[in-house]
């Protein structure tokens, strides 16, 4: 990459991160917020070839952030190490408490505040890599197992392929379901799936909706910072426990990649073209896969054992997600014209899918930003 094109892509990168300080406002009480804005100050921001990921100096006032690291992963990692900054910030500025360690009691009251993560950015592993690196507990059994399903997913026996797929399934809510009956302590995180935009095509709702009802985690549209535009745009946050992440970010992976490759086949097969029709074909596709998994949960689990249901139940991720994002506001979507052939054409696709093994080999690694 040039020295101009790096200039231009590290300048919207700090203007980024000036965006994100100022979207943390929105986490502080209503009751406190003039108080703690009047108080804080937005630093200056620097990019720097340094050892530790971010930092903030007390005396300049100013948050740096590893060159290196902002550049070579996702903007979701970059934002979780900048939060961590910001909290060591409101220590300094906005909490009066006496003398104490760096990561103290005053350093987790404010990572509260503003939904950091407390642990120190010197040890820091950004979640992408935390899951492929198969330290997430009981996860790399459950995923090797299902790893072991989908790779049988891919045998041209249509009747073992959908035998394969249920069982991965059924591994999956079954695992869920008995942390649930044994109250296992379990620990939830966030992650951005897709990149952050100024617009998102409507299959992306409607696969943040399938993701939701089958796959165990929660989801919401989040606020972020779109790099190749320089202003906020949005970005499908999932949460949820390590292995639910990536089973959900894999499908998540393995559904768009379908997509693209189906509406390729389709286009050139009917002679259609124009975004609006891609939309409809994917919005049917996913639609199609919706009903096999529906069909499947009602013909084969016992009452009150559906993967939405599993999820309901889940008061602990409930608490969290809301804790994480303790303001939400529904959205509806303005209605549009579809055209029905190519929607019901997407379904009947959309019926046969069949998620092939790759959990981990496909998984969101580190990415150069604004490539």
């Amino acid at each position: 990459m040039s020295d101009v094109l790096n200039q231009v892509l590290e300048h919207r990168i700090l203007n980024g991160l000036v965006s994100e300080w100022n979207n943390v406002q929105e986490f502080f009480s209503y009751s406190h917020r003039n108080e703690m804005i009047a108080t804080i100050r937005q630093p200056g921001f620097l990019l720097k070839d340094m050892q530790p990921l971010g930092q903030w100096n007390r005396e300049e006032k100013v948050i740096s952030m590893n060159r290196e690291f902002v550049l070579t992963h996702p903007w979701d990692a970059v934002v979780d190490v900048l939060l961590h900054e910001i909290a060591h910030q409101i220590v300094d500025q906005i909490l009066d408490s006496p003398p104490e360690p760096p990561h103290g009691p005053a350093f987790h009251q404010a990572c509260r505040m503003i939904r950091a993560n407390p642990r120190s950015t010197a040890e820091y592993q950004s979640l992408h890599d935390y899951i492929r690196s198969g330290k997430a507990s009981e996860a790399d059994k459950i995923l090797e197992k299902v790893n072991k399903l989908l790779a049988l997913a891919q045998s041209p026996s249509e009747h073992e392929a959908r035998e394969a797929m249920r069982k991965a399934h059924a591994l999956m809510r079954s695992f869920n379901l008995d942390c649930l009956e044994r109250r296992t302590r379990r620990d939830f995180f966030s992650m951005f799936l897709g990149k952050p935009a100024i617009r998102h095509y409507p299959e992306a709702a409607w696969l943040g909706c399938l993701l939701r009802e089958y796959y165990f985690v929660e989801t919401i549209w989040v606020t972020t910072y779109v790099l190749e535009k320089g202003r906020m745009g949005r970005v499908l946050e999932i949460s949820g426990t390590s292995e639910n992440l990536a089973m959900a970010e894999y499908v998540y992976s393995f559904v768009n990649h379908f997509i693209e490759q189906a509406w390729g086949e389709y286009r050139c097969l009917r002679k259609v073209s124009g975004r609006r029709r891609q939309t409809d074909f994917a919005v049917g596709v996913i639609k199609g896969f919706r009903e096999s998994l529906a069909k499947e949960e009602r013909e084969k689990l016992p009452v009150g054992q559906s993967s939405a249901l599993v999820l309901s139940r889940d008061s602990d991720l409930r608490s969290y997600f809301r804790f994480r994002h303790p303001r939400i506001r529904s959205n509806s979507g303005s209605s549009r014209q579809i055209d029905r052939e190519t929607v019901e054409a997407g379904q009947e696709i959309g019926r046969k899918l069949k998620i092939h093994r790759g959990i981990k080999e496909t998984a969101s690694g580190p990415v150069r930003l604004l490539q």
